[in-house]
């Protein structure tokens, strides 16, 4: 499969984090098993795909051609299986971003899937006018054009609490309390759970917890550490502790995890984008 990295307008990075191209022949079968999306994410399936197949928990929803769709975060199991050619265009919007584009809490936009090409008149255009283009770059210039008359909400003062409280959780690697984070970032743990979850739609330990098994997963299949001395060093307290967040995220052990990520990548079974977010 063959993966294209786009270029993003810089008005739009403060809130689109990475977007993507993904390109697949006929006749070769790809599969993306999430570790838990931090990341809000439009999908934008083109034409010439064949059906995609996601699941979200145990909920199957094919992804037909020629369409949208939003997947907000979550921290259920989820996977994408590709059995045939796709073009897909993936954009991911920073934790935060999905209640400044719906202009509304995040909350009501987590922990949910569902196609958005048929809801607004400005959808559908914009839908057909991507399947109408011939080259990438007017794609991806359309999608863009809409994403700037979308993102027209000003960063409130209440926003520096959630973005500084992300930054230190990153850099500690959710391997934190989230009373130390309040303090750090100078507001009460109640007050950091109510403005995460109008910006975010998760609370500041459910992030935090994710992005420590998704440093975990990402940095183990770099390192030669066993399994136990790797999950001790990310903040578990043993591997029964590990194999909890492995079926809570993955639906699997944490052995058949490791398993699946070492086939032909013309299979591949991992994490699509997190890694270069919390490297």
């Amino acid at each position: 499969m063959e993966q294209i990295l786009l270029d993003i307008h810089p008005r739009l990075q403060p809130h689109i984090i990475k977007a993507l191209m993904f390109e697949q022949d006929k006749g070769l079968e790809s599969m993306f098993r999430y570790v838990p999306r931090i990341f809000p994410a439009f999908l934008f399936i083109l034409k010439d795909t064949h059906q995609i197949d996601s699941f979200h928990g145990w909920e199957m929803l094919p992804l037909k051609p020629a369409s949208i769709y939003y997947m907000g975060v979550s921290c259920k199991p989820a996977s994408i299986t590709c059995s045939s050619n796709i073009q897909v265009i993936v954009v991911l919007l920073h934790p935060y971003s999905a209640s400044f584009f719906f202009g509304d809490d995040a909350h009501y936009y987590s922990d949910i899937r569902f196609e958005i090409s048929d809801t607004t008149p400005d959808w559908r255009q914009l839908n057909e006018q991507i399947n109408n283009r011939n080259s990438l770059q007017k794609k991806w210039q359309l999608i863009q054009d809409f994403f700037t008359k979308r993102f027209t909400h000003d960063f409130g003062y209440t926003f520096n609490y959630v973005s500084h409280a992300i930054q230190y959780m990153h850099y500690q690697k959710g391997i934190v309390g989230i009373d130390e984070v309040a303090k750090q970032v100078c507001t009460s743990p109640r007050n950091l759970l109510d403005i995460f979850k109008h910006y975010i739609g998760m609370s500041p330990k459910k992030i935090a917890d994710a992005m420590r098994f998704n440093t975990f997963v990402n940095s183990f299949q770099q390192e030669s550490r066993s399994l136990l001395e790797a999950a001790s060093a990310h903040g578990y307290y043993d591997l029964s502790h590990l194999h909890k967040d492995f079926l809570r995220y993955m639906a699997v052990s944490p052995a058949d995890f490791f398993t699946m990520a070492k086939v032909p990548k013309s299979n591949l079974h991992g994490n699509w984008e997190e890694a270069d977010y919390l490297s």
